[in-house]
Order: structure tokens, then sequence, then C-alpha cells
């Protein structure tokens, strides 16, 4: 550091990320503990309250002192001692093994000031840290043979293809969602989500609501439902909603009539998958909501991204906030392959001519699909069908007692059944009319204007 940086420093005052202190005394470890548990900053040891340079003593002995003192914060931390003139400045970096605790308790650096944490701030601190999972921890009215959904866990195995030879206990057991307490078993959390009878009596705000508005904000609702159960039902539920609500086009392909969702099902299925796996829930004010505009659909879940997960990996890297809730899906093929999602979802979208999904993130992580383009998907699906009717029409024209057989023969993209519905489409028009028998008679062309 040069004199000039240091009294740049100074000249700023104490922020976040810096502290003054005219002497080591028994806060420092404290200060050092707060920083290391916030985004890390600067102790600079010499600086009186009015950030006047007044030193302090920087001899061996000194140094020593305050690396023994700061050993005794747990886990290790490794700090930068620096001596500048009569100023000792310490560089602490931000914690990778978050929460550090040093003998007189938890500190968090909060603005300019340093605050010791609480009970139940230290708990929403592990929390956030992810160093206590939802899924598994549990509920103390959670006792498994009162509350095991026999009928979702056959259901599940079945999908999932697991052996119906062990007996419900180990097959729950097997799948990380039991823990024995007190010589009992009762269901972890991921457990009661997956597999309990009645998962919103324990975690009321587990259910997921879809809306359906009219126009393209929050203000007429056509339709609404909440959906409760394990978290099965929850996805095909949710899943329901949004192909009751959506478009379809239509495109014909011989005598194959092909449903063109708006949004391709792959895209959907991930989104609202997405939002039930790896929501916040700790997070007890708010639910996963499906909601449905003219213009767009919006997906959104309580919670950050994980700890550990930055924006820019996004999409890049795996990081499982419930991951046993994860493996469960995965394993009933709700997921394709952990940490795939994302980028699957933005594939499907570009390969359909559609917009990418546009995510946020917050408080509430949200991705926002967008139905302006389903006019075009509809324009083209009609110029595809108009085509081949031209086809079939101008070859009546050369051939006007070809057969239908004939005529799939000669156009090669379209079956007999589908010459017969085009054939139909032309007769209801008024443009062709069938003169004689099936056999041996003809089609003539009445108008083509």
């Amino acid at each position: 550091m040069t004199k000039a940086e240091l009294e740049a420093l100074i000249q700023d005052g104490e922020n976040l990320f810096i502290e003054f202190k005219s002497s080591v005394n028994q806060s420092l470890i404290q200060e050092v503990t707060g920083f290391a548990n916030a985004m890390g900053g600067k102790i600079i040891i010499g600086i009186d309250d009015y950030n006047q340079i007044i030193g302090t003593n920087t001899s061996n002995a000194i140094r020593s002192q305050i690396i023994d003192t700061l050993s005794k914060i747990e886990p290790k931390l490794s700090i930068d001692l620096e001596v500048f003139g009569e100023v000792v400045i310490l560089n602490i970096p931000e914690g990778t093994d978050k929460p550090y605790q040093c003998p007189a308790g938890f500190f968090l650096r909060e603005g300019p000031n340093n605050q010791k944490l609480r009970r139940d701030e230290i708990i929403s601190f592990f929390q956030s840290e992810g160093k206590i999972l939802f899924d598994e921890k549990t509920h103390s009215n959670a006792l498994l043979i009162e509350h095991l959904d026999e009928n979702a866990l056959s259901h599940y195995v079945r999908i999932s293809g697991i052996s119906k030879l062990d007996d419900s206990l180990h097959i729950i057991n097997n799948l990380r969602c039991s823990v024995m307490i007190k010589n009992l078993p009762y269901l972890n959390n991921a457990g009661i989500l997956a597999f309990g009878k009645d998962p919103q009596a324990l975690y009321p705000y587990t259910n997921v609501t879809c809306v359906l508005y009219k126009g393209n904000i929050k203000l007429n609702i056509l339709d609404r439902k909440d959906i409760t159960g394990n978290i099965i039902k929850l996805i095909d539920g949710a899943l329901l909603f949004l192909k009751q609500h959506l478009k379809l086009a239509y495109q014909i392909k011989g005598s194959i009539r092909k449903e063109i969702p708006e949004i391709p099902e792959v895209v959907l299925r991930e989104a609202v998958v997405n939002a039930i796996c790896h929501r916040d829930y700790f997070e007890k004010g708010a639910n996963v909501t499906i909601e449905i505009f003219d213009d767009r659909i919006e997906i959104s879940n309580p919670g950050i991204l994980p700890k550990g997960l930055s924006e820019k990996e996004f999409g890049t890297r795996s990081l499982q906030r419930n991951p046993i809730i994860a493996d469960l899906l995965l394993r009933a093929r709700y997921i394709e392959k952990l940490g795939t999602g994302i980028n699957r979802m933005r594939q499907e979208m570009k390969r359909n001519g559609l917009p990418e999904p546009v995510f946020s993130f917050g408080k509430f992580f949200n991705i926002t699909l967008e139905r302006t383009t389903q006019k075009t998907t509809q324009k083209t699906t009609q110029k595809t069908t108009q085509k081949t009717t031209s086809d079939v029409l101008e070859y009546l024209k050369k051939h006007p007692s070809a057969t239908r057989i004939e005529i799939a023969e000669a156009l090669s993209n379209i079956t007999a059944d589908g010459v017969k519905y085009h054939l139909t489409k032309l007769k209801q028009n008024g443009i062709i009319v069938r003169r004689g028998s099936d056999r041996d008679g003809y089609w003539e062309i009445k108008n083509t204007s």
C-alpha cells in the first residue's frame, strides 16, 4: 500500500469495508470475525476517532500478539498483516468457510458497525450459508407411521423403477427421507414433501399458486388454483394448469395432426421443476407462483441463488439447495440430469424460434417466458397447410382422374388419408367437384380464384 492509498482510505472514513482503531484491544478479534462473516475488509490500527494518524506499536512482539489472538477464530482464517509506517493494517478476506466465531461468539459486519448475532440470527446465518439444509431437517410431528402416504410412495416406486421387494421403511431409508429419533422413525422434510399424507398441514406455504390473468397486468383474474399435495402432485398439477390455459397450434402432415404448444412442454416442465426443487423452504412468507398473462408466463420461487453460485455462473454449474429433493426428482425422471435444465430451456426455446427465457434474481428467482410469437407459429402452420392444399390442387389440374393413393405417391410428403383431408377441404370451398364413381370418375376444377 502506498502513502497516497492509505491517506485516501483514511479520508473516506469508516464504512462496510474499513474499520479504524487507535490501538490493539480485546474487541479486535470480534471485528475481524465480523469482517470474515461479511465480505471482508481492512482494519487499520493507529487511527484515532477523528481519522488522524496517531500511530501504534508495530514491534515484532505486537505483531506476534495480534497473530496469536486471531488464531482463536474458528475455523482457521488466513489474515494478511501489513505494517506501513506507524500503522498496522489487517487485510481480512471474506471467509470461504462461514460462519466464523471467536471466543465471544458470532459477529457480523453490518454497515460501519460490528454486531453480535443472537440465537435466531445465528440460525438464519447458517441457513443462508447453506450449512443447514431444509430437506435434511425434520418436523417434531412427522412420525413416519402416522404421516407416510403409502399410495404416494407406491406411485413413486413405480415411476422411478425402484424394486418393490423392500418394505416401505427400507425404501424410505434408502432414499434418505427418514431419521431415527429416540428409536422411532420420522420423515425428514424431504420425506414429508415427497411422501407425506398432507405436507401443507406441517408446512402450509409449500403449495403452488397458479393464476390466469386477463391482459398483461395483475388486475383481472380469470382463473386461479392453489395446488396442494406432495411434490409430484405439485409439479403435475402446475403443468396441467399451464396446458389448460396455453394455446395450441396444429400441424397436419399426411393423416397425422400434430399439436404444437406455444411454449415447448420440456421448457414448462423444467421451469416448474426448478421452482419447486430449488426454492428456499426456510422462507415461510411466500410460495411458488405461476402466472399466465396475455404476453408472457412468469414462474417464481422464493430464494436467492444458493451460496457459492454467482449470477455469472448461473446455468453453467449446479449447487443444490435441497439435494435430497433434487435426487428424488432425478430418480423419478422429472430431472434429466442435474445442472443441465437451464441450458436445455434456452436451447429448446431457440430451436422453436422463440425468445430465450429471461431469468431475474433477488429475494425471488423468476423465469419469464414470452408468448409474443404465438401468432407467428399459427401463421407458419397455416402457410404449411395451405401449400399442401395447393400442391394437391395443382396435381389434379394435370391428372383429374388420379386416385388418393396416386396423389400421395406423387407428392411424397403426404399420405392417402392426408390427401383425403385436403380433397374434402377443396370440395367444401367449392373449388373441386367429383364427377362419376369413385373408381371411374374424375375431379372437375370449378373455381381457383
